[in-house]
C-alpha cells in the first residue's frame, strides 16, 4: 500500500500547439488516493480516497463512492493521518478475513510518519511490515511504476472528459 496526492482541479501544463502554458495559477485543490495489491497483481484492493469534505456537493444524491470500489474518506487536509490509516487498515483488515477466511496477509509499507496504528487496534489476519528508510522507491511496487499508470490512465481520462464539455 501507498498513497499520492493528486490535484484533480489543474489545467495541463503544456500543450501540443504552443509549449508551455502560462498566465495563471495552478488549483491547489488535491485528493489522497492510497492504492494497495498483492505482490503479482491478482489481488487489487479498492482505491482509498481522502478529500477535504465529508460528501462533497459533486456526488449526486443517490450516489456512492463504493458502488465502484471506492473508500471515500474526508479530514481538513485531505492528507493520511493517523486515524485515517487507522480507518484503511481495519477496513482492509476486514476485507482480507472475508476474502481469505483469516488466511495471514502481509502488507508491505513505506515508514511515513503517518502510517501509525491508534493504540488498542488488533488486526486479525493483516501483518504489517514497514520498509526500511530511503529505500521505498526501490523496494515498494507501488512506486514501480503502479502509481504513475494510475495517474497516466487518470489524466487520460480527466483530459477526455473535459473536451467533451
Amino acid at each position: 500500500m501507498d498513497e499520492t496526492a493528486k490535484r484533480y482541479n489543474t489545467r495541463p501544463t503544456h500543450t501540443y500547439a504552443t509549449g508551455n502554458v502560462g498566465g495563471y495559477k495552478q488549483s491547489k485543490e488535491r485528493l489522497t488516493v492510497a492504492v494497495c495489491a498483492n505482490a503479482d497483481g491478482s489481488h487489487k484492493y479498492g482505491l482509498y480516497v481522502i478529500g477535504t469534505a465529508k460528501r462533497p456537493r459533486t456526488f449526486p444524491k443517490d450516489w456512492y463512492p463504493r458502488l465502484i470500489g471506492i473508500t471515500w474518506a474526508s479530514n481538513k487536509t485531505a492528507w493520511m493521518n493517523t486515524i485515517t490509516f487507522t480507518e484503511f487498515i481495519k477496513e482492509f483488515d476486514a476485507t482480507m478475513m472475508r476474502r481469505h477466511g483469516g488466511e495471514e496477509v502481509l502488507l508491505l509499507m513505506d515508514n511515513a510518519p503517518s502510517h501509525k496504528l491508534e493504540e488498542g487496534v488488533v488486526l486479525q489476519c493483516t501483518k504489517i511490515a514497514f520498509l526500511p528508510p530511503n529505500t521505498t522507491t526501490h523496494l515498494q511496487p507501488m512506486d514501480a511504476g503502479i502509481i504513475a499508470n494510475f495517474k497516466h490512465h487518470y489524466k487520460k481520462l480527466a483530459t477526455r472528459a473535459h473536451c467533451q464539455m
